[in-house]
């Protein structure tokens, strides 16, 4: 249990140089974001009295800050590390001068490293087109996942890296396709989660897990409550549906658990027969990449909306084209009114980050339920004021037998 019940933060630059006093004083605010499919960011906010921050080597570009949040003095929890890649000094008309410094996680650095084009291709007019195709990094007889530790090599990263389930194969990284949106790229293309974290000591770590093996490193599930008096751990809770007015086309792949035989199939499910579902914006849906790990009697799938990914397991095998249809069809029908995304603010909990599950109560049957948490912001306004949590998230769907 914590010592109180104050909210309390720590900042550490570099190699360990804990912030001072003086300077927690001048600071408003801080905010840790964590994102699926984005890099960690850091903002703290302060007032610049006598320019003493914005002259200072602080929080210069380059500097690596760890950050500790929570209540109370000796139960803080590291919440992550960025390294800081610009700070900005304002002079508004009246008052202080202000500062805000930003950092990113190092998965930042990997969006501006991409391979070059040859000298050799970009001097060739007549075929420059077809060398640019041609040209790039190669990856010969190689897994997604062995391609990604490759990559990860260049920043000195350590791994936490799952294996792949496809037999390898011959790719390219083609020019200009950043190491960030290369391996996002392979993320997506096998239901895998992507991002990297520094811990307190300084180490870098480049994550690519399974989510069906991956638990979200959350050490208990919370339940936000909205309305229930001083009970109440939600502040506000915005729902919207994601499966609205537009034919929802769906693809599916499956792979035949007996024969290794690969089923495809493609179609679209129209919605606008659904007047309980409210628009937002068209939505693609693609049911995609076999797991293989899933039970010899059963096929596990993925669902995209979006951005956005669910996963699901039939408790049986698939066989031909029109059995995968029927099911997916029924599937979607079934699961599309759990289809919601939603934005809201809570207390703050230090254990909280993106990619976890919790759950949502007090808001109706429709919407009560467990959440992936993709986004989660912890921000702390100044020495000793209200710690808050914002996150987005989206709704699990329930299984279908």
């Amino acid at each position: 249990m914590p010592d109180n019940l104050t909210p309390n933060y720590v900042l550490r630059v570099g190699d360990g140089y804990e912030v001072d006093s003086g300077v927690r004083e001048l600071i408003q605010s801080i905010e840790y974001e964590s994102a699926e499919g984005m890099a960690d960011v850091l903002h703290i906010k302060a007032v610049n009295p006598d320019f003493v921050l914005s002259e200072s080597r602080l929080f210069a570009p380059g500097n690596e800050v760890s950050v500790w949040m929570g209540y109370g003095v000796n139960d803080l929890r590291h919440i992550g590390r960025v390294r800081i890649y610009k700070n900005t000094p304002t002079f508004p008309k009246d008052g202080w001068s202000m500062f805000e410094a930003t950092g990113y996680t190092r998965d930042h650095e990997m969006m501006h490293n991409s391979p070059q084009e040859s000298r050799r291709s970009a001097g060739r007019r007549g075929s420059e087109n077809r060398s640019r195709q041609q040209s790039g990094r190669r990856f010969h007889q190689m897994r997604y996942s062995e391609a990604v530790e490759q990559r990860a090599r260049d920043y000195g990263f350590n791994f936490d890296i799952d294996p792949t389930p496809e037999e390898p194969t011959n790719f390219i990284q083609k020019v200009g396709l950043s190491d960030y949106d290369f391996i996002k790229g392979l993320a997506n293309l096998t239901g895998y989660y992507f991002w990297v974290d520094g811990d307190e000591n300084g180490f870098w770590t480049i994550h690519f897990r399974n989510p069906l093996t991956y638990d979200g490193d959350q050490d208990a599930t919370y339940t936000f409550v909205y309305n229930d008096g001083d009970m109440s751990t939600l502040f506000s809770f915005e729902p919207e549906f994601l499966v609205t007015d537009a034919i929802a086309t769906i693809r599916a792949q499956v792979r035949n658990t007996r024969t290794g035989r690969l089923i495809e199939v493609e179609f679209t499910e129209n919605n606008l027969d659904s007047p309980d579902l409210d628009i937002t914006s068209g939505v693609q849906n693609i049911v995609d990449e076999v797991i293989e790990t899933a039970p010899a009697t059963a096929a596990a799938v993925q669902i995209y909306i979006g951005d956005y990914s669910f996963e699901d397991v039939a408790n049986r095998r698939f066989t031909n084209e029109s059995e995968l249809t029927s099911w997916v069809r029924q599937w979607y029908r079934r699961q599309r009114e759990n289809f919601i995304l939603s934005n809201g603010e809570s207390i703050g909990i230090e254990s909280i980050m993106a990619r976890q599950l919790h759950n949502i109560s007090g808001v109706g049957t429709v919407y009560d339920g467990q959440y992936f948490f993709s986004r989660v912001a912890h921000k702390m306004d100044g020495d000793g004021g209200g710690y808050t949590l914002s996150f987005s998230c989206r709704k699990q769907t329930p299984r279908m037998p």
